[in-house]
């Protein structure tokens, strides 16, 4: 799954910004972004959380992050399939 990172973090960070980005304010993007980077995907990741990537065909089509033991951390879907 850590070489997923990439790819989970790139399509977090696209909706993230386009779907959240516009009601932040301050310093709230660059919170957002910091924490959808794929440094802290991979950091999750090693921490065992849990990612779960539905896909359409070989394109991410959306990602849910667990923290454990039973928070939602992100859900994100893919709204231009």
């Amino acid at each position: 799954m850590i070489a997923d990172a990439v790819a989970i973090a790139d399509f977090v960070c696209e909706h993230a910004t386009r779907h959240c980005a516009s009601s932040l304010v301050g310093d709230g993007i660059d919170s957002l972004l910091a924490s959808v980077s794929t440094d802290a995907t991979r950091q999750r990741i090693v921490d065992g959380w849990p990612h779960v990537c539905a896909f359409d065909g070989d394109v991410i089509a959306g990602v849910i992050v667990i923290k454990p033991p039973t928070h939602l951390h992100h859900l994100f879907v893919a709204t231009d399939l």
